[in-house]
């Protein structure tokens, strides 16, 4: 998130607009800035990243409001990861810090890597199957008290946003 300060100790803020550019989103219903922002309060602006393409990107956050500029900005940036890349490095190197022992984190990180050459082939059925079989096994791993609910949920996530990104 991203907080806007109103400095002035006196006078409200009106805010008209709140915008992001390409490659970024601002969600609404997670955004506690309305149209007045009163004097010495904050309000958070929930940003994320979106990226269309992959590579290093830049972007812009805009609050359209009345100071005597007009508006106020904040300069972004992310990479962009294929889904290929995401489950072999973010993913598999997440599992790879879980503190597991050798054999169940050799089993996580097959199945993942498994995932991404499926996808890197098209075959998209065979990786969501093996996405859905690496959620099992952190489901059992959480389970059995060897894995944090935390981590599990986490990890759970991903593997059902890059599901989410294949269908």
């Amino acid at each position: 998130p991203v907080t806007l300060t109103n400095t002035s100790t006196t006078v409200p803020l009106a805010i008209s607009s709140i915008n992001v550019s390409a490659n970024f989103t601002v969600d609404m219903s997670k955004t506690t800035c309305g149209a007045s922002l009163a004097a010495g309060k904050s309000c958070t602006i929930d940003v994320a990243f979106s990226p269309t393409t992959t590579g290093s990107l830049t972007g812009t956050l805009t609050v359209d409001d009345s100071t005597s500029s007009g508006s106020q900005t904040v300069s972004l940036s992310g990479a962009g990861l294929t889904t290929v890349q995401y489950v072999q490095d973010v993913m598999v190197t997440q599992v790879e810090s879980l503190g597991l022992n050798h054999g169940q984190t050799r089993s996580l990180v097959k199945q993942l890597l498994d995932a991404a050459k499926l996808i890197s082939e098209g075959k998209i059925n065979g990786a969501i199957g093996n996405l859905e079989q690496f959620i099992a096994e952190v489901n059992d791993l959480a389970g059995s008290g060897n894995l944090t609910q935390q981590q599990a949920t986490t990890l759970i996530g991903e593997a059902n946003a890059v599901i989410k990104s294949l269908e």
